[in-house]
């Protein structure tokens, strides 16, 4: 599971075997969150609290081209 970004402690992670539709998964610590990025918003939130997901979602926002070239990369369209 490369991690494509690393920002304020969160790891930014796409599994190699994962699936469409396009989406990244946010780990700190023990908890993991899975954010789709088209529109950007939360599949499942892992055992963060709302101020924690509020920031990993403004973070994917703020990111998210640099997140969906890493997702094309891993996964081409074809």
């Amino acid at each position: 599971m490369p991690t494509v970004l690393v920002v304020s402690g969160y790891r930014f992670m796409i599994y190699t075997d994962d699936h469409a539709p396009a989406h990244v998964h946010v780990r700190v610590g023990n908890k993991v969150a899975k954010i789709l990025l088209e529109p950007v918003s939360v599949e499942s939130s892992g055992r963060f609290n709302r101020g924690e997901i509020r920031k990993i979602v403004d973070l994917t926002v703020e990111h998210r081209n640099l997140l969906l070239e890493a997702w094309d990369k891993q996964f081409p369209k074809r």
